[in-house]
């Protein structure tokens, strides 16, 4: 799943012309805005887990709760087919984007809470060291998640 993650804000910026923009500013910071549907998270979603070279699952679908993504669909291992869902919780401390697991479960597979953690902090470590890589200035500062859209609020310092 090391693709799908960092995959995401990277999609959701490319797709913000599929969304709706905007931009604030204050004495300090730049804010861009952008928020989805939840037709165009789904597609997001659905195509970074099911385009991979591991090919995470088939037939996949997205679903927005409040404060969470419910992905179902159905995964492939070893020819087998197993169905199943995953919930994904993001949110922002103000200082960067957290992607987090929440709650796994493939045929009746289920990952306890020592695994989900273990899987969550890979996850945050994969994320920071990709942030870390870049020069841009530029954190995920809120995060919102509705029955109806995916907002991510991304703030930059202002150059006077």
């Amino acid at each position: 799943m090391k693709v799908w993650h960092i995959g995401v804000l990277f999609l959701l910026l490319l797709t913000a012309a599929c969304g709706r923009v905007s931009v604030n500013r204050d004495e300090n910071y730049n804010y861009v805005t952008v928020t989805l549907n939840e037709p165009e998270v789904a597609a997001v979603i659905v195509q970074l887990i099911t385009q991979t070279e591991r090919g995470l699952l088939q037939t996949a679908s997205a679903d927005l709760r409040s404060g969470e993504i419910i992905v179902t669909g159905t995964a492939i291992q070893n020819g087998q087919t197993y169905d199943g869902s995953l919930t994904i919780a993001m949110s922002s401390d103000g200082n960067g984007l957290q992607v987090r697991v929440t709650s796994f479960n493939f045929a009746g597979f289920t990952a306890d809470q020592a695994r989900l953690d273990e899987f969550n902090a890979n996850l945050a470590a994969s994320i920071s060291t990709r942030a870390d890589s870049r020069s841009i200035e530029a954190v995920v500062s809120e995060v919102s998640i509705t029955d109806t859209s995916l907002a991510v609020t991304i703030r930059t310092p202002r150059r006077n």
